[in-house]
């Protein structure tokens, strides 16, 4: 247990103490201290959300931590939650301790998003600090998330490690998925699942110029691009950059992935140039880099609809509808020109579900132009719609997927050539349940819509519990028939949004979740072998989906090709002359 790592008898050092006070922030509802559940423990904080906020600190329990805190420095936090009211089968939190400034809010250094239902759940979360803080500067938000909900928080505190604990050694309480095990049920579905959609019975012919059989012929088989999306958030910095650094980061992405999407580079911000370094010539370049290095590449995003996420000048024309409407048809007519022909797909809209800010103003009815918009810029790209916490927060969010739902049907019947549902994946302990992933899925299959899972992040430091889940929730994806691609948010620590989520550590070597990831993409769904053509010049064998690379052998004659396998070209002839 944790407190064994502390002197016994002495309190633990805290970070932030059970009688901290805190700063109510928001008008969406109401936030009450009720007193201690027990002698010696912290306020009961009741939360009620009766209007949903754009953004959860909106309406949050907020303190600015008055010490320096130096990187490295670990901590624990430590809390009791549980749903009351109607939500009380279903209560979400949200934790952040990130930096005051915005210009640093990233990376957080607690980042958590806890569920729990009418009973008590205890949690303990051991956390280190991912940057320097000023005495001030760190600021803590306990927040109820962006629903409408009542819950309750007991007992909050941070207590800090003793110096030399390595936070990655604190177990952490309040974690368990079901389907962890090796012999869990699901698993046999998922693998014929994955038998029956990813693999064709494929036939290899092998004949001589006159078209006749070969028989003998050593054909070697190799996969050397997957079908399905295998890919991750990029970033130009690092794709340009000539450190050994650098490097590193091009050759790890070529090796692990088979498709990208920009992290930062296409967001309205920095195409206008309001952050520093980007530009749409920077972009093209980094999708251009892609397309030479035979990634496919999805584009993120065209447009954010929220006064924070494009350029400073947008809020200026919140009393001009018509005025606004134009400057998003123009940026969307200009990016998705610009780069017609480097991008597969299109998140035509990220978030509309509580980023609304234009919606407020001109109405729901612009989602569907602003994909007819993009559909005429770049008739070849396919259009998604990119919506979170869907799969996260236990994947049982009933009014997010309603509100999903919704959405895309009003879409559909505004004839909007809406192409395919994005579904972000940002977990932190809290992660759905294997089946369940499956469940959400068989939701939306209904759309008869291909669906990419765009933005996996599982924020733990327990490199085992994120190596298993990592495993599973790819598992789960890749086994549904209508899931075409899977993305994680970044995979270098040095170089990610919540750095214990990277699968790789800021000395290039792999965690858990790495080999694991590995082992699934690059071993177990592979295929590769040398065969021998039958009496009748063929090769059958079960194939994964893909471009494969065949190389026939035979009486000193040699002819190497490239070919595509799938359902729709399971049978290939190969001429050796």
């Amino acid at each position: 247990m944790l407190s064994s790592l502390f002197c016994a008898g002495a309190a633990p050092d805290m970070l932030v103490p059970r009688d901290t006070e805190y700063e109510i922030r928001g008008d969406f509802g109401t936030i009450t201290q009720f007193p201690p559940r027990a002698a010696g423990e912290g306020p009961v904080w009741r939360m009620q959300v009766t209007k949903r906020p754009d953004h959860p600190d909106e309406f949050a329990l907020h303190h600015k931590m008055p010490m320096v805190l130096p990187q490295g420095v670990g901590g624990v936090a430590k809390f009791a939650l549980r749903g009351i009211g109607a939500s009380a089968d279903d209560a979400q939190l949200l934790l952040y301790l990130r930096s005051s400034t915005p210009e640093r809010y990233h990376p957080m250094s607690l980042y958590f998003s806890p569920v729990a239902g009418a009973d008590w759940v205890e949690y303990s979360l051991p956390l280190r600090m991912n940057m320097d803080y000023a005495a001030g500067e760190a600021e803590l938000l306990i927040m109820p998330s962006t629903r409408v909900q009542e819950l309750e928080v007991a007992d909050f505190r941070i207590e800090r490690m003793p110096d030399g604990v390595d936070p990655m050694s604190i177990p952490f309480e309040g974690l368990f998925y079901h389907g962890r095990g090796e012999n869990a049920a699901w698993r046999g579905s998922a693998a014929e699942r994955i038998r029956k959609h990813r693999m064709t019975d494929a036939v290899i012919e092998v004949v001589d110029a006159s078209g006749k059989a070969v028989q003998g012929a050593k054909v070697d088989v190799q996969l050397i691009q997957h079908a399905f999306r295998f890919g991750s958030a990029i970033d130009a910095g690092w794709v340009f950059d000539e450190t050994p650094d650098g490097e590193k980061y091009r050759d790890a992405f070529l090796r692990n992935f088979n498709a990208a999407v920009p992290e930062n580079d296409l967001k309205w911000p920095a195409l206008a140039e309001e952050w520093e370094g980007f530009s749409l010539d920077r972009a093209v370049r980094l999708l251009e880099w892609s397309r030479d290095h035979q990634l496919y590449m999805r584009g993120h995003t065209l447009i954010w609809p929220n006064w924070d996420k494009m350029p400073k000048e947008m809020q200026s024309f919140k009393d001009q509808p018509d005025e606004l409407v134009k400057k998003i048809d123009a940026h969307i007519q200009l990016v998705a020109t610009r780069t017609r022909g480097l991008v597969g797909d299109w998140d035509v809209v990220n978030e509309p579900r509580t980023n609304r800010a234009v919606q407020d103003i001109v109405g729901d009815e612009v989602l569907a132009d602003w994909f007819k918009a993009a559909a005429k810029a770049d008739p070849d790209a396919v259009l998604y719609l990119n919506e979170f916490d869907i799969l996260s927060g236990g994947g049982r969010i009933e009014q997010n997927h309603a509100a999903l739902e919704k959405m895309l049907q009003a879409l559909l019947d505004a004839g909007a050539p809406v192409g395919g549902i994005g579904l972000q994946a940002h977990m932190s302990w809290v992660v759905t349940e294997p089946d369940v992933i499956i469940e959400v899925l068989d939701r939306f299959a209904k759309f008869n819509l291909p669906i990419k899972i765009t933005e996996v992040s599982l924020n733990m430091n327990d490199e085992t519990v994120q190596a298993d889940y990592t495993r599973d929730f790819l598992t789960a994806a890749f086994s549904h028939p209508s899931v075409v691609g899977f993305f994680h948010w970044g995979f270098w620590e040095q170089r990610h949004w919540n750095p214990d989520a990277a699968m790789f550590r800021a000395d290039w070597t792999p965690k858990a979740s790495a080999i694991a990831y590995r082992k699934l993409v690059l071993e177990d769904w592979n295929t590769q072998g040398e065969f021998s053509s039958g009496n009748d010049g063929k090769v059958e064998l079960r194939a994964f989906h893909g471009k494969y690379k065949v190389t026939v052998t035979h009486a000193g004659k040699t002819s190497s090709t490239e070919l595509k396998i799938s359902e729709h070209s399971p049978q290939h002839r190969i001429v050796l002359e």
